[in-house]
């Protein structure tokens, strides 16, 4: 997890946090994988994480504010569809 630092949109989290994190793996690295999670429903991981991440989905759009709490941001499973 890489936290939004001092981005205030999406959109400048992934020019100012995400992206250069990549270039610099890339730097130090043969290769990169990049990996997204599968939520698979009524799974028991999928029953877990429901349990721990009650809280709003939230449409993320380029300009979308960044919320202040990241990790209960990234608790909600729709929000990283």
């Amino acid at each position: 997890m890489l936290p939004p630092g001092a981005a205030t949109t999406f959109i400048e989290y992934s020019e100012t946090v995400f992206l250069p994190y990549v270039q610099s793996q890339l730097r130090k690295a043969n290769s990169v994988d990049i990996v997204w999670d599968k939520y698979i429903p009524n799974s028991l991981k999928s029953m877990t994480r429901q349990k721990r991440g009650k809280g709003t989905r939230r449409r993320v759009q380029p300009e979308t504010k960044i919320p202040g709490d990241w990790k209960a941001f990234l608790r909600i499973d729709e929000n990283k569809v």
